[in-house]
């Protein structure tokens, strides 16, 4: 969600890159030949590029929200996160109910660690568009991290209600329930991401955690051994694996 669409094909791109660049040639003053070629460039991974257009831009149309959002995806592009968050500031200042803007508002703080201000920028940005996935899922992240794990189970929730198949929706849903008020509830959540992405090495130590706990120590076995298979190169499905043999006396096994 960091640029908004324009309706041009991928096909097109490359050619409409080469007319914008003559057109800005013709016509350098134009803010709208300048946010296309910006856009554009932002389209083709070009962003530091794009930005000098965008700036330019907004000194003649210094009120285009799309312009202010598409400024902001492009510092946020190059790692400009300050740059970027004024730009989606000045856009919400214009139109308080911009989704896209305190979206990457939320995005930006959370990158930041500053878990309260994205907290509050996700709950603007759902009060405009309460079903996104995609929000309600970044909410429940900046809410677990401020241990509030009820609450985001709610938003976690609302995520794998609208795209159960998102295996990262599903996984959030899943440890947050773990670490939160119903660890057995988050069974079917981390269940369903493994199979969608299997030996995840968080769902499987917290499916790990469960089958233990409800003395399926063989289930939790098996999956260990099949996740560090999948993944050989993560340590933490190794350490889970030797402890649990080791708990069932097959030192030997634990020591490899």
């Amino acid at each position: 969600r960091l640029i908004r669409a324009h309706g041009i094909d991928a096909e097109q791109v490359a050619e409409a890159v080469a007319q914008f660049e003559k057109l800005v040639q013709e016509a350098p003053e134009n803010p709208d030949v300048l946010q296309w070629l910006g856009f554009l460039y932002l389209k083709t991974d070009r962003a530091r590029e794009a930005i000098p257009h965008f700036e330019k831009a907004r000194s003649i149309v210094p009120r285009s929200v799309e312009l202010l959002n598409n400024l902001g995806s492009a510092y946020l592009a190059v790692g400009e996160l300050d740059k970027a968050l004024e730009a989606y500031q000045s856009a919400v200042g214009v139109k308080a109910d911009y989704y896209d803007a305190w979206y990457n508002i939320g995005n930006i703080y959370r990158e930041k660690q500053d878990m309260e201000s994205a907290v509050q920028a996700y709950r603007k940005a759902l009060a405009i568009q309460p079903e996104d996935p995609y929000c309600n899922n970044n909410l429940g992240v900046a809410l677990s991290a401020q241990g509030k794990h009820a609450e985001a189970v709610a938003h976690f929730r609302k995520a794998v209600e609208a795209r159960p198949n998102n295996a990262t929706f599903q996984k959030n849903a899943g440890l947050a329930l773990l670490r939160g008020p119903n660890p057995v509830a988050a069974s079917s959540y981390l269940e369903a991401a493994n199979r969608l992405a299997p030996g995840d090495p968080d769902v499987v130590v917290g499916l790990a955690q469960i089958y233990l706990a409800q003395g399926e120590r063989a289930k939790a076995r098996a999956m260990l051994q099949e996740a560090v298979q999948l993944h050989p190169e993560q340590a933490i499905l190794w350490y889970n694996l030797g402890v649990l043999h080791d708990h069932e006396g097959d030192h030997a096994s634990a020591i490899q």
